[in-house]
């Protein structure tokens, strides 16, 4: 959990404190302190969430054992960031019968504290931090002066507990001094694990990826034969490509991930993974400029002259030369977002002597379709057998500290719905989260009576319903339904209306099923998004534009990359046309979406146009263009570029003139880029200017020495010359060509 928070840039503070004296505690820290410490977060692309499960319930619910649970739980979640506060109270001293069997049974050291006579406050401190073994960003604040206390002994010794240990603790005499010191803490913190460096989209996405292929590789049973054939076609110097089928939930995704982790930087050949099955929607664009980049990194490669995602065949083309092997592995490839028919796969570059390409997909998708083709080779994964199933339901158990007894262990693996290694997983999650021992068999027997595996996944469903409310899971999972790119924890309250502490009891549980991609979260597999789909929002398109509309009002007047795509998407879902236009009309978000996809933007205005034809035009942006003359420059060249996507050529003439009115105006803004982007207009208008402009970029490329630049101009040259042939069938240029 240490590094899965860390690896994905989070911090998940736990907050422990006694429940009546330390109301005004939570309640500064809740609305002042904590707000500006997510906004200092936010911009080192860290998520911060605090959990102070006490702040907003009453005391009766707070002396419950469902709150101990959920507060141990939560601490579990939460590692390896603590903060205890101690007052002038040791707090609600439990019996036995309060907590019930549950919390014991899943916390055996719950048994040993109230032996003890420990208050609530304390088993969190010493579960949390005292007692255990590995180290912790933990920090302790202790109320001064001393008042009555309700238990002035063990209040004392808890007190000294604290002082005593490894961890930071400090007075503080008030609420500003609490907040004062909390601030100074969080920020150290944030400088010493997340130092004030601006991240490449790239390194944050590796974080994402290789956080998902150590969730992978958590309790994984290894099926010698499958990573025996996987090394043999990777040292196959006769086969380049290879595809990974069966059906959903049989492991691939596990398998790949374990492979490539261990054959990383193998002897014989490295391996590049990248996992579209981490949820979110995949964009083959950003999955080229991935592998581009991972590859310049990786081997030292030179950047290639053209778009970030057009890359990679030229950096193949480099690393040709090496004596180094490299094997792409590209999971869950029928994920990818089907945008300008990007199933057909014609994105691909081909493979060179010494690189090879594993993917994985779905028997039934189109991608499978077009590998079959291709005449690619296919490796279908089978069923584990019942030997490999009862491994992986004991390591599975064990791994969470439970056990289950051999009968019902044979009556798991040989069920039907359990031959999917998904299906068979989530069972056990349900076991190990919301079994109750005394009727264990019940609950098995009713998940195992599944005539389906959509069937069970719906069992699931409505078992959250019975134990949370069927309103609230609508709610909440109807939201993260929709959402494109996922809700973060704190989006997802604000948005439901709901409670931390109700939150967190419906989290702690549904974990499993949740993915996370740098504090947002996603749906971790299809069956669980088909089921929410089909369970709340297939049938009622009223709730569903509810959901949307509240992800989009909640967001509208944020300006960050993930709302800058968030909104638009809702608004197109929601066919909102005149919303949208104004939204991607503004500046912000042309800055944005023609460096983060100019397709996208293709795409919605291609749905305006066609919904309202006439009523709006590309030219519509001369209304938010910038006043200085660089950044009105460089505006002028995104829209060009824009109208180049949508073939609109009299908004591209238009921009073409205005283009050469700033250069005329101001002539230091002539680069070699300006030339070459109106030559590649002039040859879309066929105006004849072409290769005026070619010639331009290319003599500015020479005065500066820009190897890159020059072969870009040649090539535009060439278009150019090509286009003159093809409009005037002159053979003199040709010659000229040459």
């Amino acid at each position: 959990m240490t590094s899965h928070n860390l690896d994905n840039r989070q911090i998940r503070v736990f907050i422990s404190s006694t429940f009546q004296d330390m109301q005004g505690e939570r309640d500064y820290l809740m609305k002042r302190t904590f707000p500006k410490l997510r906004q200092l977060a936010a911009q080192r692309d860290v998520m911060l969430t605090e959990l102070d499960l006490r702040w907003g319930i009453t005391e009766e619910e707070s002396r419950t054992g469902k709150v101990v649970d959920i507060c141990l739980r939560e601490i579990e979640n939460s590692i390896p960031f603590f903060i205890g506060i101690i007052g002038n109270r040791y707090g609600w001293v439990p019996e036995a019968k309060d907590l019930g069997g549950d919390v014991a049974e899943r916390f055996p050291s719950v048994s040993n504290y109230l032996d003890r006579r420990l208050s609530v406050t304390e088993m969190e401190m010493q579960f949390g931090v005292l007692e255990r073994k590995e180290d912790m960003h933990a920090f302790f604040y202790i109320k001064e002066p001393e008042s009555k206390a309700d238990n002035l002994i063990m209040l004392r010794r808890l007190k000294e507990a604290v002082r005593a240990s490894r961890y930071p603790s400090s007075n503080y005499t008030s609420l500003e001094d609490l907040a004062a010191q909390v601030e100074q803490a969080f920020t150290s913190l944030l400088n010493q694990l997340f130092p004030e460096e601006n991240l490449t989209e790239h390194q944050k996405e590796k974080m994402v990826q290789q956080s998902f292929i150590r969730k992978l590789s958590a309790t994984y049973v290894r099926d010698p034969k499958n990573f025996e054939y996987l090394t043999q076609f990777a040292e196959d110097p006769g086969r380049y490509y290879l595809v990974v089928t069966g059906e959903s939930g049989m492991g691939k995704s596990s398998i790949l991930a374990n492979w490539a982790k261990e054959n990383e930087h193998g002897e014989h050949f490295s391996v590049i993974p990248y996992f579209c099955s981490n949820g979110g929607n995949q964009l083959h664009a950003h999955i080229l400029k991935y592998l581009s980049d991972e590859m310049m990194e990786r081997f030292g490669l030179n950047p290639v002259m053209g778009k970030e995602e057009e890359q990679l065949p030229g950096i193949l083309e480099q690393f040709s030369s090496r004596d180094e092997r490299l094997v792409f592995v590209i999971d869950a490839i029928n994920q990818i977002a089907d945008v300008d028919q990007a199933k057909m796969l014609n994105w691909l570059p081909f493979s060179q002597k010494n690189v090879k390409f594993i993917f994985s997909t779905l028997p039934e998708d189109e991608t499978m379709e077009v590998f079959k083709n291709r005449n690619y080779p296919v490796y279908i994964l089978q069923k584990l057998n019942e030997e490999q199933k009862h491994a992986l339901v004991q390591r599975y158990l064990h791994e969470f500290g439970k056990t289950l007894e051999e009968s019902l262990i044979r009556r798991i693996i040989q069920d039907k719905q359990c031959e999917n290694t998904l299906v068979l997983k989530t069972l056990l999650d349900e076991i190990i989260c919301n079994g109750r021992h005394e009727i264990l068999g019940q609950q098995i027997d009713y998940y195992l009576q599944s005539v389906s595996v959509a069937d069970f996944y719906e069992k699931v469903i409505v078992r959250f319903e019975e134990d949370y409310g069927q309103d609230f899971v609508k709610k909440v999972l109807g939201l993260l339904a929709v959402s494109r790119n996922g809700l973060s924890e704190e989006q997802l309250i604000k948005m439901a209306g709901i409670r931390r502490f109700d939150w967190s009891a419906f989290y702690c549980s549904f974990s499993t099923h949740l993915n996370n991609q740098s504090g947002r979260l996603v749906f971790t597999h299809n069956y669980i998004t088909s089921t929410v789909w089909h369970r709340y929002l297939d049938n009622n398109p009223a709730f569903e534009d509810e959901c949307r509309r509240i992800i989009f009002a909640f967001l509208q007047e944020e300006q960050s990359d993930y709302a800058l795509q968030e909104v638009p998407y809702q608004l197109d879902k929601l066919k909102e046309w005149d919303r949208l236009h104004d939204y991607i009309t503004t500046l912000p978000y042309l800055n944005f979406a023609m460096d983060f996809n100019e397709v996208e933007i293709g795409t919605y205005w291609r749905h305006i146009t066609a919904a309202l034809p006439d009523k709006y035009s590309v030219k519509d942006y001369q209304t938010c263009l910038p006043e200085a003359k660089e950044e009105a420059m460089k505006m002028y060249r995104k829209l060009l570029r824009l109208t180049h996507v949508l073939y609109h050529l009299k908004p591209m003439k238009h921009y073409v003139s205005q283009v050469n009115k700033l250069i005329h105006q101001y002539p230091e803004l002539a680069s070699a880029e300006v030339y070459r982007d109106l030559s590649g207009a002039a040859t879309t208008l066929k105006d004849g200017d072409s290769l005026h402009y070619a010639e331009l970029s290319l003599a500015i490329c020479r005065e500066k020495h820009d190897a890159l630049g020059e072969i870009e101009s040649l090539r535009q040259i060439g278009s150019a010359y090509y286009w003159e042939v093809a409009r005037n069938n002159r053979g003199e240029c040709v010659q000229k060509a040459y």
